[in-house]
């Protein structure tokens, strides 16, 4: 699957594979923009925390989309040229999401070529239209991978899904803009809940048990809220002040 991912990008975007560039929207009036000055900072061994570059200056940090803490983001703008990390950010957080979705489905009991059918239409129906927002296909392919692990977790019971889960609901978040992010807390919240109640109880199981697997699914999603602090924080104080 991992082989496919990364041949259907080369399908899709054979353009970025060769060097070359998007062309409009907000990924050169707006990202782009900031991605060059965040990788500027970088490379003289400094962090983002505010932009003097633009009217009288604004704190980067708090405008979430640089995801100034973002692993991806620290290490591709700072040993790739501007074009090529911008790249590799979209071709990789593509091939991202169709292995995790083709592994949540799989997760789900379907046959291997429905859920690569079903990865497909996840990964190639709403994001390519939405290309010029970097953070839809970032925010994007990791919102299977936080299904995968809630309902791992619950089918097994093994701790290291659940444990899994907070890292990858705060990578997410620390990725910035935080619509998808929200959308994935949400589809755990009602998920979850329902998974628990409808879903086929395993040999021994209480009531008891199901609502203590949900206590902790939900405290995992409670953790990535204050492993991701350093983002957030400074969003909100800077959401505030605009109010």
């Amino acid at each position: 699957m991992l082989l496919t991912a990364v041949a259907l990008t080369g399908v899709f975007w054979p353009t970025l594979w060769t060097g070359g560039g998007l062309v409009g929207g907000d990924i050169y009036y707006y990202f782009l923009p900031q991605k060059g000055f965040y990788a500027d900072s970088l490379a003289r061994g400094e962090l983002p925390l505010w932009n003097n570059l633009v009217g009288n200056g604004y704190p980067q940090l708090a405008e979430s989309q640089t995801g100034v803490f973002y692993p991806p983001f620290l290490v591709l703008y700072r040993f790739c040229d501007l074009g090529t990390a911008l790249n590799l950010t979209i071709l990789g957080h593509y091939v991202l999401a169709f292995v995790t979705a083709w592994l949540y489905l799989r997760r789900l009991g379907l046959r291997p070529l429905s859920a690569t059918f079903g990865a497909l239409v996840y990964t190639y129906s709403w994001f390519p239209p939405r290309v010029s927002l970097e953070w839809a296909i970032v925010g994007g392919s990791w919102l299977p991978l936080a299904l995968w692990c809630a309902e791992s977790f619950l089918q097994t019971g093994r701790r290291r899904f659940l444990l899994a889960l907070p890292l990858v609901l705060t990578l997410q978040l620390l990725a910035g803009h935080f619509l998808l992010a929200f959308l994935t807390q949400l589809c755990l919240a009602v998920m979850v809940p329902v998974r628990l109640w409808w879903g086929e109880p395993s040999a021994n199981e209480t009531t008891s048990s199901r609502i203590q697997r949900g206590g902790w699914v939900f405290g995992m999603i409670a953790l990535a809220f204050l492993l991701a602090a350093m983002q957030l924080v400074p969003t909100w104080e800077i959401g505030r002040a605009h109010v």
